[in-house]
């Protein structure tokens, strides 16, 4: 993850948003360590872990729910940060792109948000 922190370093963000897990945290905290700059910073459930006994379709409907807030929340050029679990960033290229693949472990993707319409993936 340190690869990733480094890399976002000077990266304009206009916030983040992290999964409250401890594991997810820990990437925050990394990123953080090396900017100085005051953006917000969103700790939101809506990105948490798969739970055992959430079926897919509760999860599409939760990071859906994230998405429409995202596109609603930011300005057509802002850049985001999403710190979250493979499978919830799975579904995120899945519902913006229609893309199935796996990720890398750290792996980077950018997508750009329309503010009035879809999401498109850059």
């Amino acid at each position: 993850m340190a690869a990733v922190a480094t890399e976002l370093t000077n990266q304009k963000m206009a916030a983040i948003y992290c999964s409250p897990a401890a594991r997810c945290l820990q990437t925050l905290d990394e990123i953080l360590r090396n900017r100085n700059d005051k953006m917000p910073i969103q700790i939101t459930k809506l990105l948490g872990p798969k739970r055992k006994k959430e079926s897919y379709q509760k999860l599409k409907a939760r990071v859906e729910l994230f998405l429409d807030d995202l596109k609603y929340d930011h300005q057509k050029e802002e850049t985001v940060v999403v710190v979250s679990h493979q499978l919830v960033i799975t579904m995120i290229i899945l519902l913006t792109t229609q893309e199935t693949r796996k990720l890398e472990h750290g792996e980077k993707i950018e997508i750009k948000v329309k503010v009035y319409g879809g999401i498109e993936k850059i």
